[in-house]
Order: C-alpha cells, then sequence, then structure tokens
C-alpha cells in the first residue's frame, strides 16, 4: 500500500541466512558439476564473444537476434580470465543470482508480507532446477537478476511517499530495465 512502512527485509538475520543458504547451494552445484559440455546457446553465444573479442564484430547478432550484452559480457570474462573466462562467467552468475533471491523476497514482502517474502527466499534457494540455471552460459540469469531488481525498484517507488527516494528508485528502474 502507497505510504505504508516496509521494515528492511534484507537486513535481517534470517533473510540473510536464506541468501547464504541459495549461494551456497548455487556454488555446490557449480563445484560438483565437474567440466561441462557447452549445449547450443552457450556455444552460440561464445562462439559471438569469441569474434567479437578476436575480430571487433559481433556475428550473427541481426540473422539469428542474439542480445549483443551477453556476449559483450562473456568477452570481459574472456578478457579478464583468458581461459578461465568461461569459469569466470559461471561463477559471475551464481553471485548475481543473489540478486534474484534478494529482489524475490522484497517483491514477496512489499506484495504481501514480511512472511511470504521470506518463503518466496526459501523457494528461490532450494529451487534445484533454477539454482541449477545459474550456471548455464545462457543470458537469463543476467536479465532475471537486472530485470527482478529493476520491478522490485519500481513496486518501492510505487510505494513511497517521500519524493527524493522516489525519484532514485524510478531512476534505478528506469536504468536496470533499459
Amino acid at each position: 500500500m502507497p505510504g505504508s512502512p516496509v521494515r528492511p527485509l534484507l537486513t535481517s538475520p534470517s533473510a540473510l541466512a536464506i541468501l547464504g543458504l541459495g549461494l551456497g547451494v548455487r556454488a555446490l552445484l557449480l563445484l560438483t558439476a565437474g567440466p561441462i559440455d557447452l549445449q547450443s546457446d552457450e556455444a552460440n553465444y561464445v562462439h559471438l564473444a569469441l569474434t567479437l573479442e578476436r575480430l571487433g564484430v559481433l556475428l550473427d547478432c541481426y540473422r539469428y537476434l542474439w542480445p549483443p550484452g551477453y556476449p559483450a559480457f562473456l568477452r570481459v570474462c574472456f578478457a579478464l580470465a583468458d581461459d578461465g573466462g568461461l569459469a569466470l562467467a559461471r561463477w559471475i552468475q551464481v553471485l548475481a543470482s543473489l540478486s534474484i533471491g534478494a529482489s524475490t523476497m522484497v517483491l514477496g514482502q512489499r506484495l504481501f508480507d514480511r512472511r511470504v517474502g521470506l518463503l518466496a527466499g526459501v523457494g528461490w534457494a532450494l529451487h534445484l532446477p533454477l539454482a541449477a540455471f545459474t550456471h548455464l552460459l545462457w543470458s537469463e540469469t543476467l536479465f532475471l537478476a537486472l530485470w527482478l531488481l529493476a520491478l522490485a525498484l519500481l513496486l518501492g517507488a510505487l510505494q513511497d511517499d517521500a519524493a527524493r527516494t522516489r525519484t532514485m528508485r524510478l531512476t534505478g528502474y528506469a536504468v536496470l530495465s533499459g
């Protein structure tokens, strides 16, 4: 409801424990997965990133409609870690999934109540297909990390009476959703 105060959920010990659990589950899945063969979309993203890195062009992005931001992200990972670029990308995605968990809890609290926010966080932490999905080389993990955070900022702006805070949240929403 507009104007209703929302106690910060993410600073509570239970929310931090849920985020830690979710991060631990994702890290454990990544560590125990062993060498992962590239699947079709993953191979295409890696191909686009390598051609962007080595040739300076983003091939096939117009024909197949591949989003250019994700190959650019992979390119940065290759530049930072060379042969370990794919592992770096996977670890960054595991860490970025914390934004998904945090945003899920905030949205649950803002739309319903604190208990729903915590339950939504537990669902995020323990949903194994979603957890495994975070270390595939697909753009969806980073997309969700940014998009859910943007939605949480938008909802917070709609519920906030303070003009300065509302403006900051709407600006954050615009940047992240753009």
